[in-house]
Parts: C-alpha cells; structure tokens; sequence
C-alpha cells in the first residue's frame, strides 16, 4: 500500500494529474477490501469507506455513491458520465498558473472539482487510514 501511496504522490509532483486521479480513485476499493474480514473490495465497502475517511465537509463535497460511480465510469471507460450519479457529469480540472483553484462547484448539472485537491484528500485519508491500522493491529 505503501508503494501506491508513494506513486501517487510522485505522480502529483510530476503534474501526472489524471494518472494520479486514476490511482486514487482506486484507494477507497483497497482500504474497504482491508477493512473488511473477507478482504474482498466491494461497492457498498467503497461508498462506505469514501464517506467515513474521504468525504470532504460540504453539500456539493462528491459523495462515496457518487465517487463510486465516476470509478466506474473513468477507470474502467474513460468516461466523465455515469447513468446512476446525481450530476451530468463530473469534471476534473488540473490547476491553473495563475493559482485559480475550481473546486465543488456545479455548472449546469456538471459538478467540477479541483483534481489536486480531490487526490491529496483520497491520499491522505488513506494514509491516515494506514496509519490507523498499523497502530490497532500492534495493539492487538
């Protein structure tokens, strides 16, 4: 996990922003699967997990439903629409040079959220996830 976590990261110093998107949006599956005792990755384990670890405070924050669906739609088809999501679309800027930042707005039923942002938020609930972990089990 370590690894991933690690590559991610470099891929958002590298301003690989999409390849750091997809990475992402893959760590909500493996820390369900992890949480659970069947270590199986789940839809309902990932929802679940996004909302309790992820989930950015706000009403148009993107929901553990909603982020499960754009997964689904983008790593799988490269495509920013999902029939089941609450938006039109879900759309993914890279940030500007001019340091404008666009994040959680929506647009004509489009939700757009700043990707950096989105990444380091997935990336640190997961590391402090890990974290988390490390420290129950070597309390067991």
């Amino acid at each position: 996990m370590e690894l991933i976590l690690k590559e991610i990261e470099r891929a958002l110093d590298a301003k690989l922003y999409y390849l750091a998107l997809q990475a992402s949006l893959t760590l909500p599956d493996i820390c369900g699967a992890l949480q659970s005792d069947d270590g199986v990755a789940k839809n309902y384990k990932y929802i679940a997990w996004y909302d309790t670890y992820a989930k950015e405070p706000g009403d148009l924050s993107i929901s553990g439903k909603d982020c499960y669906h754009f997964r689904c739609s983008y790593v799988h088809q490269a495509l920013t629409t999902h029939e089941k999501s609450s938006y039109s679309r879900i759309i993914f800027l890279a940030p500007t040079c001019q340091g404008i930042t666009f994040h959680n707005n929506v647009i004509d039923g489009a939700l757009n959220i700043d990707v950096k942002r989105f990444c380091n938020n997935i990336l640190n609930a997961a590391v402090s996830y890990t974290h988390l972990r490390a420290h129950e089990t070597a309390a067991n």
